[in-house]
């Protein structure tokens, strides 16, 4: 009989978890993919195929290139790879919100289901992105270090999902312009003013302009603003950041956290570049567990 509590906790690229994250959470990211010049880059955690240090100096050069999912094809194998092994699956999607990676795993999860009746794969859009996605991770491997089964696992993170709260600006207007998040005007006027959006994903996983403010320190300390009012239990909580090649400044907010709150742990990593194509180069993400999104 298949042992109910053996299972894996699977995620893909647009969760932004490092290389070693993922190997502390014992977590395999199934690759997105970007296309830049002609050529076709997967997005591995060890950053096997395109460093995260290369792309960012591509997108500054002014390359614009586009994204993909994996394909069915791809999840089928995943899946199988483990269900073979006698587990199951549990798989935590890029946002719905944003992307067809959800629905393509979904597709692949009902291939399998007649050809391995005793396995399950359970798969939660976790309407989020980069290291909103990635705490959503961190949080289910979290609870089934405990023992906890995949169904109570499963269970949590659909609840948990809509606490997790995504705060981030931009730097430079004109990459949300060209991913059709702005207008080309307010690109244009927003770069003459030093005008610097405060965003977030709303709990249907899509991308909301909340609003503006003048010059990056002041961007910044909004970050940690909305993270005062809506965290929750910060003493026991790790709080994530991702940033797009700009860790000076994600170390200034990490200190500006700590000083203040003192939560269990913050951890930064790089915006990998499937969600750094759309955001580009200098954004500052901050993600934590709240009382709502």
């Amino acid at each position: 009989m298949l042992d109910r509590k053996t299972f894996e906790v699977i995620t893909d690229s647009s969760a932004d978890l490092s290389y070693d994250m993922c190997k502390e959470l014992g977590v395999c990211e199934i690759p997105l993919s970007v296309y830049i010049d002609g050529k076709v880059f997967k997005d591995y955690p060890d950053e096997k195929e395109i460093s995260r240090k290369n792309f960012y100096d591509i997108l500054r050069k002014g390359i614009i290139g586009h994204t993909s999912s994996p394909n069915v094809s791809e999840f089928y194998n995943e899946f199988e790879r483990i269900l073979k092994n006698r587990k199951d699956v549990l798989y935590i999607a890029f946002s719905s919100g944003l992307s067809a990676t959800c629905a393509n795993a979904k597709i692949a999860a009902g291939q399998l289901k007649d050809l391995y009746p005793e396995n399950k794969i359970l798969i939660c859009d976790s309407l989020s992105a980069s290291l909103g996605q990635g705490l959503l991770v961190y949080v289910a491997v979290k609870k089934k270090e405990l023992g906890y089964s995949i169904e109570e696992v499963f269970n949590f993170v659909e609840k948990e999902k809509f606490n997790i709260c995504h705060f981030f600006t931009v730097d430079n207007l004109h990459h949300l312009q060209k991913g059709g998040r702005i207008s080309k005007l307010a690109a244009v006027a927003g770069s003459i003013l030093s005008i610097k959006p405060i965003l977030h994903v709303d709990e249907k996983g899509k991308l909301v302009k909340l609003y503006n403010v003048r010059g990056r320190k002041n961007a910044i300390e909004e970050l940690f603003d909305n993270l005062k009012e809506r965290i929750t239990s910060v003493k026991n909580q790790t709080i994530f950041i991702s940033h797009g090649d700009c860790e000076k400044d994600a170390i200034f907010l990490k200190n500006i956290i700590k000083e203040n709150l003192r939560p269990e742990r913050v951890y930064i990593n790089t915006i990998g570049p499937v969600i750094g194509m759309h955001s580009g180069p200098d954004t500052l993400a901050l993600f934590f567990v709240g009382n709502n999104r």
